[in-house]
């Protein structure tokens, strides 16, 4: 059986319908809806918005189309073979420019005599779909603007995907399997239909990482692209990660892929780093961080619990502004002594009706007691900060929190990257004896002790939380650390302490390399400067930070032995912008 389609367009004003006048026969020279044939295996909807692009110019952008009858013709009635035609409705949403494709296109009244068989083709059908439609399901002539929704992919969905990725449904059913349970290799995974208006347009996907990040995945189907449908659905990717607890969606696109790129950048992507990957091809990765940041103000001793990890849980009115805390979001606490501050985020949220049952639930050393004052504490101890009267109406909120910590793992590649801890001392040791000029000039020598305590340094207001002493091993063997303070000396700054490479791998471009990778690292964080300070008498170290793009930035100060010229490097404009 052969099947077409023909779709019932009315214009934005609703007084008109989209009418073509056929070249060729059947009906030729006379004016019919526009339309076309189904392809094998199409899916029926598609082929109609198909068909309506490709004869009209006109997009799912700027028109709902739906499926209204079906006429079904029997072998020899009408003089054609046995057809199937279907019917689909639907109005403009705004003014559109037609491109006419082969039939030329034209408006016309409502009002004119469909029926007229003289003039319309079809036999009636138009005149008997638009009487219908105006009499049973007025609605479908009704302007509506777009829904967009994601759905986990189901079965049903199977068949439509296999169709455009040109393959069979039992070579999707594994995929189907590792979305449903939400885990492909042990991480989370999961798969969705793009739907508009219930119409399936794409696929999008989630897979997390190690570093703590989740990466967008975005199909749009041909007859629906270039509609801004994937914007939508990168936002409604967004805040499932969000929801799911991840601090940033990163992407990995080709460079060549001018489309894509252009999409990330337009949804508040910014580029990390450009890199050849596994399979050869040049790509560019994208980040956007997607928490939102709250302030909130602490007593010294919360706050210093919260910076040695050993408060886990905050306690709070679950009022109006703490409704709008989600998992993932940033709470930026300020102590109120001195101004300094520490970036958590959030990894649940527990509300109760009344401090009492929230005592009852969870542990309150996690809570900021001691294991002494957990033994007395009184649910009546949070009336000194909230009224009883405060906790009745709004209710309270545990926030469980972690602090935040650079994703330092994401800049494993060849070399992996992880925490430096004391007992890497003697790898550690050996690679700074194995730089005796950059000794000479600070006048010390490497020692146990003075490595520990460059681990533990830390400059004024800012706390272990914000500090990042890592190395890079190359099997067992740590071949170059650095020590990096965020936050520091401003809150969009991050400071460079100390950069050392095993001599031995001194001369080929690695130290370079490494700096670069942890400065897009620090871009995609939203890092916009990055300093560090070098030993005036050493020029070694002057020409390698200016071949890494630092600068003297005017500053300098003097210890007891040497020099400390100030050297900086801009990665964003203060609008944000590379």
């Amino acid at each position: 059986m052969r099947r077409f389609n023909i779709i019932l367009v009315v214009d934005a004003a609703g007084e008109n319908i989209l009418m073509c006048r056929r070249v060729k026969p059947p009906y030729q020279g006379m004016y019919n809806l526009v339309g076309g044939k189904i392809e094998p295996g199409e899916d029926d909807l598609h082929a109609a918005y198909r068909e309506l692009r490709e004869e009209t110019g006109v997009t799912a952008a700027d028109v709902t189309i739906r499926h209204f009858v079906t006429f079904c013709y029997s072998e020899g009635c009408s003089g054609f073979p046995a057809t199937e035609l279907q019917a689909y409705v639907g109005r403009l949403r705004r003014e559109v420019t037609l491109v006419e494709e082969k039939n030329p296109l034209l408006w016309m009244p409502l009002t004119e005599d469909f029926f007229d068989v003289d003039r319309f083709s079809g036999e009636g059908n138009i005149g008997h779909v638009l009487q219908s439609v105006q009499r049973y399901q007025p609605q479908l002539l009704e302007a509506r603007e777009p829904s967009f929704t994601l759905a986990p992919l189901e079965e049903a969905d199977l068949p439509l995907v296999a169709y455009y990725q040109r393959c069979d449904v039992e070579s999707l059913r594994p995929m189907m399997a590792e979305s449903a349970a939400q885990s492909h290799e042990g991480r989370y995974y999961e798969q969705f239909t793009i739907r508009v208006d219930g119409c399936i347009v794409g696929t999008a996907s989630l897979y997390a990482h190690e570093d703590g990040t989740v990466s967008d995945g975005i199909e749009i189907y041909p007859p629906f692209r270039r509609c801004g449908f994937a914007a939508h659905a990168l936002f409604l990717l967004a805040d499932v990660a969000r929801r799911c607890g991840y601090a940033a969606l990163t992407a990995q696109v080709r460079t060549d892929n001018a489309a894509s790129l252009a999409l990330h950048r337009g949804s508040g992507f910014a580029e990390a780093r450009t890199f050849v990957n596994r399979r050869g091809n040049k790509v560019c990765e994208l980040v956007r961080a997607l928490s939102v940041c709250h302030e909130m103000s602490l007593r010294p001793g919360p706050f210093a619990a919260i910076a040695e990890g050993r408060k886990r849980y905050e306690l709070r009115l679950h009022d109006e502004k703490r409704c709008l805390i989600r998992v993932g979001d940033e709470i930026h606490f300020t102590r109120t002594t001195d101004g300094a501050s520490i970036r958590t985020r959030v990894t649940s949220l527990h509300p109760f009706a009344s401090f009492a049952d929230l005592y009852a639930a969870l542990p309150l050393t996690e809570c900021g007691y001691t294991q002494e004052s957990a033994a007395t504490a009184d649910p009546r101890d949070m009336e000194a900060y909230y009224p009883p009267e405060k906790q009745a109406q709004h209710g309270v909120l545990a926030i469980s929190i972690k602090l935040i910590r650079l994703p330092i793992a994401a800049l494993s590649g060849k070399l992996t990257v992880r925490e430096l801890t004391q007992n890497d001392i003697p790898e550690m040791l050996r690679i700074a004896r194995s730089n005796p000029l950059y000794y000479q000039h600070m006048r010390i020598q490497p020692t146990a002790e003075n490595l520990v305590q460059a681990m533990q340094a830390l400059p004024p207001r800012r706390t272990m939380a914000d500090k990042h002493f890592f190395g890079w091993f190359d099997g067992g063997e740590l071949v170059a650390l650095m020590d990096i303070i965020i936050r520091h000396p401003e809150e969009d700054k991050a400071f460079i302490g100390w950069f050392i490479v095993d001599a031995r791998r001194q001369g080929a471009g690695l130290g370079r390399a490494l700096v670069a990778d942890v400065l897009a690292l620090l871009k995609a964080q939203g890092v916009q400067e990055v300093r560090l300070g070098r030993i005036t008498g050493n020029p070694q170290s002057e020409c390698f930070w200016q071949a890494c793009g630092f600068a003297d930035n005017g500053m300098s100060y003097d210890t007891e032995d040497y020099t400390v010229a100030v050297m900086a490097k801009r990665l964003m404009e203060k609008d944000g912008q590379a």
